[in-house]
């Protein structure tokens, strides 16, 4: 059924495929295949690391004339020369400074990279936002020597999900972060603006 319904979205050029225990034992030493009888495999599905992530687009914003101001809290945000929720015109931003004083800055675009908080930036501009803050639990992995180096070398192990368990296991650093989805998660709708 998934390997089907996968067909609706995927890249053809990296399909997503039935796959046998032996082939899910070499991708994945930590797994036991014992009792498996196949896999569903998508290439290049996974996860993002925020930190990579942020680091990789601040380079290539910074190459391209960006300027990064930090310890400046920004305190408000508001769209300059058309109405709010328009793509046209700028953004004037309040920042707090180290020395606790406001100031105002000017931007042509700004990225709302405010994370639980991210809400609070749309409102200011009269954008509308539809991601809302749940209640999750994970569990991180010590090292384990299986995976030691991988992220080093450019290497990590397949994202597993567990389709009727309801959870994921994927490589953090050297170890694995397990994460089993609740039966009954807190949505927060209540929280306007982030936590």
């Amino acid at each position: 059924q998934h390997v089907a319904m996968a067909k609706l979205y995927d890249d053809p050029a990296f399909p997503t495929t039935m796959i046998s225990p032996s082939e899910i034992a070499a991708m994945h030493p930590l797994v036991d295949v014992s009792g498996i009888e196949c896999g569903v495999f998508t290439p290049h599905d996974g996860d993002v690391d925020p930190t990579m992530l942020t680091t990789a687009i601040s380079r290539d914003a910074q190459a391209a004339g960006a300027k990064f101001r930090f310890n400046a809290e920004v305190q408000s945000v508001r769209k300059l020369g058309a109405e709010s929720g328009s793509v046209d015109g700028g953004f004037e931003v309040v920042v707090k400074g180290e020395d606790g004083a406001d100031e105002v800055l000017t931007a042509d675009a700004v990225v709302n990279a405010a994370g639980l908080w991210s809400r609070r930036f749309s409102n200011q501009l009269g954008l509308p936002h539809p991601a809302y803050a749940i209640e999750h639990q994970y569990a991180v992995t010590e090292t384990l020597p299986q995976l030691k180096g991988l992220v080093g070398d450019g290497q990590r192990v397949p994202v597993l999900r567990d389709l009727a368990g309801s959870s994921y296991i994927r490589q953090e650093r050297d170890g694995l972060l397990v994460g089993p989805y609740e039966d009954e998660v807190i949505v927060h709708t209540e929280w306007p603006e982030g936590p």
